[in-house]
Parts: structure tokens; sequence; C-alpha cells
């Protein structure tokens, strides 16, 4: 056989599945996100929750994976899946089986980035208790009692996260948590005014200081710190207080 039309290497695997270096680096990102999605579910307070409090190990092992799977191996993968059809569309034999790959792999770019997003937004939740860190120095002090002969070791609880906005009237209003001692809350207008520059809408404060609230049908009752009650209409918009006096309206 003339050498110059041998074919390449795995050339009749990707000639068959021209869409497996796309697979592989989309399967690389789904098991990261699933990973996160994990580290967040053990953090999770709902309660629906159905799992158990991971372990100190599981913990940490969830963690570097994630962080290893996205520092060596999604990037490789996609070197590959964009570099590999590049090289096919230089030699004739194997154009076609390039072109197909490309377009597959851009695709997958595409369908790559929104997997990205996503591994970051619950990433950052996952990791807004620190979780593996507390799991690490966890395990140190296990090992250091362990090495010294010690039975007083006392692992550190890895903290749940706590809800901090609610929302009502079909999401058109919200509470949101604002810290403090006692922890105090703001009723916001959702949708109340859109700002182009920050391309998002820009809550309308209707109350602040709420302390305790309790939704009922087509409204929202509503205390403040200071003693205040107040209702709220789902339907015109209107904020009264206790007295009959309207405080806000649309």
């Amino acid at each position: 056989m003339n050498k110059q039309n041998e074919p390449l290497p795995s050339s009749g695997v990707l000639a068959r599945r021209p869409w497996l270096p796309a697979a592989v680096f989309l399967a690389a990102l789904t098991v990261v996100l699933a990973t996160v999605a994990l580290l967040l579910a053990n953090v999770s307070s709902s309660v629906y929750r159905f799992i158990p409090d991971f372990p100190d190990r599981l913990i940490v092992l969830l963690d570097s994976s994630a962080a290893w799977l996205m520092k060596w191996i999604v990037p490789a993968a996609a070197v590959v899946m964009l570099v590999m059809p590049v090289v096919l569309l230089f030699t004739r034999r194997h154009r076609r089986t390039g072109v197909r790959m490309l377009v597959t792999a851009l695709c997958a770019l595409l369908l790559g980035i929104m997997l990205v997003e996503a591994i970051f937004f619950v990433g950052l939740m996952a990791l807004a208790t620190d979780q593996a860190s507390i799991a690490r120095e966890n395990l140190a002090r296990r090992e250091e009692a362990r090495r010294a002969g010690r039975t007083d070791y006392v692992r550190k609880t890895i903290p749940r996260l706590r809800q901090g906005r609610w929302t009502f009237g079909d999401g058109h209003y919200a509470i949101t948590s604002r810290g403090g001692s006692p922890e105090r809350f703001w009723l916001v207008d959702v949708k109340y005014k859109y700002e182009p520059r920050g391309g998002f809408w820009h809550d309308r404060v209707l109350l602040k200081d709420i302390v305790r609230w309790n939704e009922r049908g087509g409204g929202l009752s509503v205390e403040t710190l200071g003693g205040g009650s107040y209702e709220l209409e789902y339907a015109t918009g209107r904020l009264v207080g206790s007295h009959g006096k309207a405080l806000e309206g649309k």
C-alpha cells in the first residue's frame, strides 16, 4: 500500500464517530458539574434533603476531583477536540471527517460554555460554607490526634447553607436577608426598573427591617422590627399599614 494513502491512526473510528472528542469534552464537564452539585447538596438545608452528611474524606475527594478535572482534563479535551479536526483538514483523504469533527466541536464548545457557567454558579454556592477547607482541617486534626495517641479529637461540623431569599407573587416580589442581630429582611419589588447598563432588573425596596412574614391568599403580611404591621396586595402592588394608611402604590 502506498504510504500516502495509509489511514491516520484511529481515523476509521473518527470517521464513524466524529462526535467522539466532543463527547469526551462534554462528559468531563458533566462530571465536574455533578461533583460540585453533590458538594452543594451536602450543605443544603432543604426539607427535601435525602442524603446523609458526607464524611470529610469524601468532601475532600469531590473537591479535589472537580479541581483536577477543570485544571487538566477539561482543557486537554478541549485542545484535542479543536486541534484534531484542523489537522485533518490539511489531509485530502480525511478532510470530510475533519469538517464533521470541527462542526461538532464548535457546537460542543457552545454547550460547554453554558456548562462552565453552571459549574461556576453551583461551585460558588457549594463552597460558600468553606466545607472543603473545614474537611481538610478535620482530617489534619484527626491524623494529629492519632499520631499523638489522643482520643479527644473533635470534628468541626460542616455548616449548612441558609436560605436568604424568598419570592412571592409569581416572582414579582421578594424578601431578602440583610443580616444583623436579630436578622432583618427587606421586601423588594423585583421587576420595578430595568437598568440597561447593568443588564438586570433593579430592585425597588418597599420595606426594610422586616422580622416576620406570612403569605396569605393574594397577599403578604409582614411585621417590622419596630412593631409595624403591613399588608402587600399582589394584584395592585399596594403596601398598606396596619391602620389602613397606604404606603406604596403603583
